[in-house]
């Protein structure tokens, strides 16, 4: 079998939210009590019941593995690996800060076609979310890299947001993501305590009235590592051979990306209302 190679596992229906009210607006916390839990506990029982709803909000308490991630992937511990070893890193185009940040990921799992039932829910939540945020909704088409045992709801997904690079096709980096560096990934070897790589592609197709399209600068795919437990993700990070790694993975990364975001989320379970 070939390590890494992409197995199709399905599509997803992605929704990024930063809560950002007007003047006088109440706290991210009520606002997700309130209408954000019930929401998508309704569309887990009645619109999307056919497929799963996984509520991922954005972990403050992770703040710190957040941080350990950013700079583990950043140029001055680059500069310093020159240091050390005598290789020369090529400089990264940028890293980029989400602006704003993403409070919440919904990643819709489908199970089959979009109904226009489902189109017309997905239109209603942007007209919703808009006039309390920021929201991005695209469609995903998902590869697996990697998987090692059952997912539980412990366990801690990390999103890397992916931005096109401004010198390359959009087809190009597409296609490098899928082929060659999911491979390159499992080579460098993951530590047992992941459960799973997949790469969720937004694809290059345009902006319509449901989706928002992926161009230049703009989140074209997530890939996602989710780690077993609870375990202390900022010393992960900081192993010495996970830093060996994610410095081979930063120079294969910009052959099709920007230097992507780390984010670290947790589970939140949505009942139907």
């Amino acid at each position: 079998m070939d390590p890494g190679a992409p197995r199709l596992t399905g599509e997803s229906v992605l929704i990024t939210f930063a809560y950002r009210p007007a003047s006088g607006g109440g706290s991210w916390s009520d606002y997700e009590q309130d209408t954000l839990l019930p929401m998508f506990g309704r569309w887990q029982a009645s619109e999307f019941a056919s497929g799963e709803v996984q509520y991922l909000r954005e972990n403050s308490r992770h703040g710190l593995r957040t941080l350990a991630g950013n700079v583990t992937r950043s140029w001055p511990v680059e500069a310093l690996r020159l240091g050390l070893t005598g290789k020369r890193v090529p400089r990264p185009y940028r890293m980029p800060v989400l602006d704003p940040s993403i409070d919440l990921l919904v990643r819709i799992d489908l199970a089959g076609t979009l109904t226009q039932t489902q189109i017309d829910a997905l239109k209603a939540l942007r007209r919703q979310l808009g006039s309390a945020g920021a929201v991005h909704i695209a469609k995903s088409t998902n590869y697996r890299c990697y998987e090692n045992g059952t997912p539980q709801q412990s366990d801690t997904p990390m999103g890397f947001l992916t931005r096109w690079r401004p010198d390359k096709s959009l087809e190009e980096q597409d296609e490098y993501w899928k082929e060659g560096h999911g491979r390159y990934a499992v080579a460098q070897g993951f530590p047992p305590q992941l459960r799973s790589y997949d790469q969720l592609h937004h694809g290059t197709r345009p902006a319509d009235d449901v989706f928002d399209g992926a161009a230049v600068g703009e989140p074209s795919g997530w890939s996602f590592e989710v780690v077993g437990g609870r375990l202390p993700i900022l010393m992960l990070a900081l192993n010495p051979k996970m830093l060996r790694a994610n410095w081979n993975l930063i120079a294969d990364e910009r052959k099709f990306t920007l230097s992507p975001e780390w984010l670290v989320f947790e589970r939140v379970s949505v009942t139907g209302g």
